[in-house]
């Protein structure tokens, strides 16, 4: 429980200090920078985990919980960073399919949530291995989908 406050609180600085800089960016959608550092946050956790699963890191069981919590958290936000007038006519790598496929789009940002929260559970390199693959498999499915 510990844990997953402290994985709140630092995606909610995350969140804020995203909000201060969109105040100083001249962008025309503030949900398009956002999500790319949604995205970003993302991809730091998961090169965490597998520098881990590959050895480069030592395995931290502690470290495996924060990472994989801080992507289930973040996922779950997902589904609210596309926002139709952030989509269309924006030079954005979203897909436009995105607006005709809302409950796939969700369902895989709540793929990832399941996906995540399963892998912080995981007690060694070997359980990390083996439950790393379906949190990639998430990113995966819906960047072939609706990233262009």
């Amino acid at each position: 429980m510990k844990s997953t406050l402290g994985i709140v609180f630092v995606a909610t600085i995350v969140a804020v200090s995203s909000a201060a800089h969109v105040q100083n960016m001249s962008a025309a959608m503030p949900e398009i920078f956002a999500r790319h550092h949604v995205m970003e946050f993302i991809g730091s956790h998961m090169r965490v985990l597998s520098q881990q699963a590959s050895g480069k890191l030592p395995f931290s069981k502690e470290e495996t919980r924060t990472s994989s919590n801080a992507i289930a958290v973040v996922a779950l936000t997902i589904p609210y960073l596309f926002p139709d007038e952030s989509i269309v006519g924006q030079s954005t790598d979203a897909m436009d399919s995105i607006l005709m496929n809302r409950d796939d789009f969700t369902s895989k940002a709540n793929d990832l949530w399941m996906a995540a929260t399963a892998l912080s559970e995981v007690a060694d390199v070997e359980q990390l291995k083996a439950g790393l693959g379906p949190v990639g498999q998430t990113c995966r499915s819906c960047h072939s989908a609706y990233r262009k």
